[in-house]
């Protein structure tokens, strides 16, 4: 039942941004902001009951492996919101889902293609290491 880190779209991200860009610095400058919408905060059977809409026939099945973790991330954006009231979430969690799964489909991805070495951050740092690409302090080697 832990709220997980709030959920934003890259697209509203970006919208965000772009109205830090035009903001008045006085207004901005110094200050600290959580980005975000208040109604991205989720919890994970929240998460799971959206993406579950789009795929009707998985199965959802929780472990309680994680009965422990007590850690919980529910996010206040009421400083954002009073700075940026113009802001509105356009591609909440359903939308984003959506899309993702649409655009997916749309370039022919299979469950393979997620299993390869370029979807996969650690196979891929391991990778970049062997091949003396990187150091094992993750620095990209001259």
């Amino acid at each position: 039942m832990q709220w997980r880190f709030p959920i934003i779209d890259i697209k509203d991200l970006g919208n965000i941004f772009y109205e830090f860009i035009k903001a008045d610095h006085k207004k901005i400058n110094g200050q600290i902001f959580n980005i975000g919408f208040n109604t991205s905060n989720y919890q994970v059977r929240g998460i799971l009951n959206v993406i579950s809409k789009y795929f009707p026939k998985c199965e959802i099945i929780f472990t309680g492996e994680n009965k422990n973790d007590k850690r919980s991330y529910k996010v206040n954006f009421n400083k954002l919101k009073k700075l940026f009231p113009q802001l509105k979430q356009e591609w909440p969690l359903d939308k984003s889902v959506g899309h993702l799964i649409y655009k997916l489909k749309e370039n022919e991805f299979k469950t393979e293609d997620f299993k390869k070495e370029k979807y996969i951050r650690i196979s891929n740092l391991k990778s970049l290491m062997e091949r003396k690409k990187i150091n094992n302090n993750l620095y990209w080697l001259g």
